[in-house]
């Protein structure tokens, strides 16, 4: 697992901020913005396209970054998608800006205004779809072909990483599970955190289920033997009759999950389908202590 983890380090391998930028990498448009050369001043509103960026080993020309995301503390705060503070992000000078979900109207009409690009870029719902998500940051960054080739070769560093902790655990006897991330929520069969729980080895009991509504009598019913959840939730779990007769609950099975390890498409996921692998299947990772990603309840 530990080899697991390092294999995912941040920008390992990537060549593409050493190669040069072809004539046919420009113009570049993603997201509803067109960038006419590799944009030297980026301002990033969204955690999960700063993570990927890190993960392309792009993020020499960001500026500044919203007010949510894991970034040096020395690069300027500019607010969020939803609250931008527009004067911050225009003092900056981007050339492009990033976010993952639209600006209000009269945000977007205020950059444009100042001839600002902005990208549009919905984080990725599913496993199947890093290389696209990572293609359309990579190719406004550094241009298409340039990009591209980078987005394939860290998707496939990433899920190289996830592979040796699926293929460790392959042939373990399946073990039950569901990822609740809130009341009536879990994570269904057609959302990335219910990927990454299957990739981490476990059956998912809400794997049927589309999108993220599952109830708490679906729960009780389904009986999963292992709960992962945000630590906000462990308690309401550990002690809820509605829950009590769940295997999970029984054995003190519960693990607390940090919700952006399973939302985060970039070495995040790394970390999830590892922290859920070891709590899955502890015997396998005898050498391995418990980290921060998950926790039992007490």
């Amino acid at each position: 697992l530990a080899l697991c983890l390092a294999a995912a380090c941040v920008g390992c391998g990537n060549k593409d901020q050493d190669e040069a930028v072809s004539n046919e990498d420009f113009p570049v448009t993603e997201g509803g913005a067109t960038v006419k050369g590799a944009p030297q001043r980026i301002v990033c509103l969204s955690p999960a396209i700063y993570e990927a960026l890190e993960a392309l080993g792009a993020t020499a020309s960001v500026v500044g970054v919203g007010s949510g995301v894991n970034a040096d503390s020395s690069l300027p705060r500019v607010g969020s998608s939803a609250l931008p503070e527009l004067d911050a992000v225009i003092k900056l000078s981007p050339d492009l800006v990033l976010t993952s979900g639209a600006l209000d109207t009269a945000d977007a009409d205020s950059l444009a205004l100042q001839e600002i690009p902005v990208a549009v870029l919905p984080t990725a719902g599913r496993y199947d779809l890093l290389v696209a998500y990572y293609t359309q940051i990579s190719s406004l960054v550094s241009g298409r072909q340039t990009g591209a080739a980078n987005a394939r070769r860290t998707a496939e560093r990433i899920q190289g990483s996830v592979q040796q902790i699926t293929d460790k655990v392959k042939n373990e006897t399946t073990v039950t599970a569901c990822l609740v991330l809130g009341m009536d929520t879990a994570a269904g069969g057609d959302t990335l955190a219910g990927d990454l729980l299957q990739l981490a080895g476990a059956q998912n009991v809400a794997g049927q289920t589309s999108g993220y509504t599952f109830t708490a009598d679906e729960l009780a019913a389904a009986g999963p033997e292992v709960l992962f959840c945000p630590p906000t939730l462990v308690s309401t779990l550990a002690a809820g009759s509605a829950y009590a007769g769940i295997p999970a609950v029984k054995n003190g099975r519960i693990y607390a999950i940090e919700p952006y390890l399973l939302e985060t498409p970039g070495d995040s996921m790394v970390k999830a389908v590892a922290a859920m692998a070891q709590s899955l299947h502890p015997d396998l990772f005898p050498d391995e202590t418990p980290g921060q990603e998950t926790s039992p309840v007490a």
